[in-house]
């Protein structure tokens, strides 16, 4: 269905394009035409390559990030959120298992709490669970290969879109009006395109990266913790290993960057 939207989509704004079916409430201060063969374009190809909510969910980190919290108090939260769950397990296992098994936990601090409710050792848990944190950083990267290829579709169509307006060109050179509209989509087909990829879709990329090194370096903190209790290490211990986790994890992330 999402396909055959966006390919309607494109049908429009080429339709307009050549005159074959204008609309009028298209006309405007935008160039809709050209904007919707971009946007139709575009969106096929991602609704073509991927499930309909890897792209929902790129189109919904479009809403921006506002927090008043800096990288270091962050930092502090994550290890204090984390030796809660260490310090609840060295002082009543039992109990700690099955407030996260009965409450809100979801995702990855329930699949912990489900290997510590069979008895695995140490080991076990920490081959399970990095298995684990793999698994989900791959289905997490779904909503991020969609958006790469709406970055990289844009401006593919935008090129497209100035082929069509050179076609219109060419059989309107006795038609001013004519001519002028071919210009105006071959001009604007392309710097919509551009604009799209560089203000739109490659920020969104960059913060969907970012929400998925945060994810994978938050699970593997807790895991290190959880295996780190079991071990009977001192608290201030654990506190050190999780704090060289983010400082070498945010070490990489800036080389990466």
């Amino acid at each position: 269905m999402y396909m055959a939207l966006a390919m309607l989509l494109f049908l429009i704004g080429a339709a307009d394009a050549f005159g074959t079916y204008r609309i009028e409430f298209l006309q405007g201060l935008v160039n809709l035409p050209s904007l919707f063969v971009i946007l139709g374009g575009s969106f096929f190809q991602a609704y073509a390559g991927f499930p309909a909510p890897h792209v929902t969910e790129a189109i919904k980190q479009l809403v921006p990030t506002l927090t008043l919290k800096s990288d270091n108090k962050r930092e502090e939260a994550q290890i204090g959120y984390t030796m809660n769950l260490a310090r609840g397990l060295r002082t009543d296992r039992h109990e700690t298992i099955n407030k996260l098994m009965d409450g809100s936990s979801k995702g990855f601090r329930l699949y912990l709490a489900e290997l510590l409710s069979t008895n695995y050792g140490a080991e076990e848990i920490r081959v399970l669970g990095y298995h684990k944190i793999h698994t989900m950083r791959q289905a997490e990267m779904g909503p991020l290969k969609a958006v790469n290829v709406l970055s990289s579709s844009s401006p593919a169509y935008g090129m497209l879109g100035t082929l069509m307006g050179l076609i219109v060109m060419l059989g309107n050179f006795e038609n001013a009006q004519g001519l002028a509209s071919g210009l105006a989509l071959a001009l604007m087909t392309t710097f919509y395109g551009l604009l799209l990829t560089q203000f739109v879709w490659q920020p969104v990329s960059k913060k969907i990266a970012q929400n998925i090194f945060s994810n994978q370096l938050k699970r593997e903190m807790e895991l290190e913790a959880i295996l780190l209790t079991m071990e009977n290490k001192p608290e201030l211990y654990i506190i050190d290993q999780l704090s060289s986790m983010l400082q070498a994890r945010e070490g990489a992330s800036n080389l990466g960057a």
